[in-house]
Parts: structure tokens; C-alpha cells; sequence
């Protein structure tokens, strides 16, 4: 009898044993749900990258100038004006020396004053380009950001200091003051697109400004695009965090550098070039 017992609780297990497995692991289905892919905060910008690659590529690889923080205006001519600055003033001087000692004192001392008159004459130059006042590590963190995206996107970037002084060379001493002149010349030397980066201030903004960019065509004087962004970087998914009253859903830890709020723009740029 007892041995029946076991043979029929040994036969039991078996059933619950094979029932079990058959509902935990069914044949065609995974053994554990998959997760969901993670998320790349960055993708628009990489498809905008990619997609400004294969056109730039397609379209010859043509030459980019980049006026950073710098307008170009409709001044043909660079104007001066005459400055003449005087100061006047006047300077004093005391010199002296005392001995004492062994019961014996001595002195001796000296004054004059003389009266200073200084003039200065020279020029300032009128017309200037530059687009805002900004903190200079401030805007060469995002200039970097800027060129450095398109570089790594293939972008043949033309530097306008260079091209101004190549033009210099070709010119007489007295012409290169004319900088609006030699800027025109310099844009006529086979550049194709002109890219106006003007920042202002916009407290509002998250980045702390807002950006006009604007795309010329040269050879044709077209725009090409123009836009306003604050050139915010994506910011990854918001995630769950154990708090006090148990999970919060926290929003993603900004990224935002000059170098990034720099490429940003770019890579907001790269979009609108098609």
C-alpha cells in the first residue's frame, strides 16, 4: 500500500511538473519580454548630417564662408572719421633723505612739478560688421561647435581672414583700408554659399539667445534659407527615479556646452541645405 502512495504522488508531481513547464515556456514565444530600443536623443541630427553629406557630396563639394556673429551689409565702402584726443594734467615729485643718530640730525629734501599736455590725432573706422558684443570664450566655444560639424560632415569651410589677406596682396597699402571692398572681393573668389550666424539676446530662450541664420547663394544672390533657433541640443528620454513617495519620472540632464549649442545650429543648418 505504501508503495502504491508513492508511485501515485511520484505520477502527480509529474502532471503538475509537465503542466507547469508547458504554460511557462510555450513553444513560438519568447521565454522573457524584450525591452524596447533604447532611444537616441541625437538622431534627427545625425539623419540631418547624413542626409547633408550625400547632398553636399552629389552637389561638388562647394566652398562654405562662414560669417560668425558678423552681418553682411549693403556698405560697399568702409567709412572713417578723424579723432583728436587731448589730456592734460599735471605730475609732482618729492624726494628727500634723514640721518640721525649719535646725538646728530640731518635732512634734506627736494620738490618740482611739472605740467602734461597730450594730443592724439587718428581715425576710427565707421563701418564695422561685427553683428553682437559677446563674451569672446563664450562665442568661440560655439563657432568651434558650428565648424567642427560641418568639417566632420565633409564641409570644404573657407576662412575669411585668410581670403582677406590673400586679397591684401593684391592690392595697393592705401586700398586695404577699404575692408568692405576687400571683403567683396574676397567673396567673389569662387565661394558658393555664405552662412550669417547673428545671435541676440533672449532671456527667455534656454540657451540664453536667439540665433538667426541665414544661407546665401552667392553666384546667384538667392537665400537659400534664413531661420530663427535658440539652439537648444536634444535632451535623452526622462527616466524613473526611486523618491520619497516612491518612483518619479525625472526629464533627462541637459547637454548643454557652447561646443554642443554650437553644432546644434549647425546641424539645424545641414536640415534647411538641400
Amino acid at each position: 500500500m505504501t508503495a502504491m502512495k508513492i508511485l501515485c504522488g511520484a505520477a502527480l508531481l509529474f502532471c503538475f511538473s509537465a503542466t507547469g513547464a508547458a504554460a511557462q515556456y510555450r513553444e513560438g514565444l519568447p521565454a522573457v519580454n524584450t525591452p524596447p530600443p533604447a532611444v537616441n536623443p541625437g538622431a534627427s541630427n545625425d539623419a540631418a548630417r547624413a542626409a547633408f553629406s550625400t547632398w553636399y557630396a552629389r552637389a561638388g563639394r562647394p566652398t562654405i564662408l562662414v560669417f560668425w556673429n558678423r552681418e553682411l551689409t549693403d556698405d560697399a565702402t568702409t567709412e572713417y572719421e578723424g579723432r583728436v584726443t587731448s589730456v592734460a594734467g599735471a605730475a609732482s615729485q618729492t624726494s628727500g633723505a634723514a640721518v640721525a643718530g649719535w646725538g646728530v640730525a640731518a635732512s634734506r629734501g627736494q620738490a618740482s612739478s611739472v605740467a602734461i599736455s597730450e594730443t592724439t590725432v587718428g581715425v576710427n573706422r565707421v563701418t564695422d560688421t561685427q553683428y553682437a558684443n559677446m563674451n569672446p570664450a563664450f562665442s568661440q566655444g560655439l563657432e568651434s561647435g558650428f565648424l567642427s560639424a560641418f568639417i566632420n560632415a565633409g564641409g570644404k569651410m573657407i576662412s575669411r581672414e585668410a581670403m582677406m589677406r590673400q586679397v591684401s596682396r593684391k592690392v595697393a597699402k592705401d586700398e586695404r583700408l577699404d575692408k568692405q571692398w576687400m571683403e567683396t572681393e574676397a567673396l567673389n573668389q569662387g565661394i558658393k554659399y555664405l552662412i550669417e550666424v547673428l545671435p541676440n539676446r533672449n532671456y527667455n530662450a534656454a540657451t540664453g539667445m536667439s540665433v538667426t541664420i541665414r544661407v546665401t547663394y552667392l553666384p546667384s544672390a538667392e537665400v537659400r534659407a534664413q531661420f530663427v533657433t535658440s539652439g537648444e541640443p536634444p535632451k535623452g528620454p526622462s527616466r524613473l527615479v526611486a523618491g520619497e513617495r516612491g518612483f518619479e519620472r525625472r526629464a533627462a540632464v541637459s547637454t548643454r556646452t557652447d561646443d554642443l549649442v554650437g553644432a546644434q545650429l549647425a546641424y539645424e543648418t545641414m536640415a534647411k541645405l538641400r
